[in-house]
């Protein structure tokens, strides 16, 4: 990752090249379908739901009347869908360095290892919540 405090896409791409040893553009592919199946769902007015990571939604805001800043003019700002985030609890407590709750029944051992990791050393499956703590380490070096 770039250490700069900011994860981009190119850094997620490279991560996740190296971790599945895949090509970059094989990486991109992917990455750019997830990301585009998100925001279908999400103009649709459905949530995104990233277990152990968090949730995409979004929300109605009424019309409203507002000014301009430069004029000091009243403007009519219509109905708009804004996205958010809410993380989950395991995100909050990894990032405010709480115990970590319970995972479940693999307890992040070797069961449910991903293909991509299949004769690696690595901890558990590749998840966004590992990628999102492999690049807060990362950071923190």
């Amino acid at each position: 990752m770039s250490g700069i405090g900011v994860v981009t896409r190119t850094d997620l791409i490279l991560e996740m090249a190296r971790n599945c040893e895949t090509t970059q553009r094989e990486a991109k592919t992917i990455l750019e379908i997830v990301f585009d199946g998100m925001v279908r769902a999400l103009r649709r007015g459905e949530s995104v739901e990233l277990r152990r990571f968090g949730v995409f939604y979004t929300r109605k805001r009424r019309p409203r009347t507002g000014r301009n800043p430069l004029t000091g003019a009243q403007v009519k700002v219509p109905e708009r869908r804004i996205p958010f985030f809410k993380p989950s609890k395991e995100l909050k407590a990894m990032l405010l360095q709480l115990p970590k709750p319970a995972i479940g029944p693999t307890g992040g051992g070797t069961a449910g290892r991903s293909k991509c990791q299949e004769g690696t050393n690595a901890p558990g499956p590749r998840t966004a919540t590992n990628l999102l703590r492999t690049s807060v380490a990362n950071v923190e070096r």
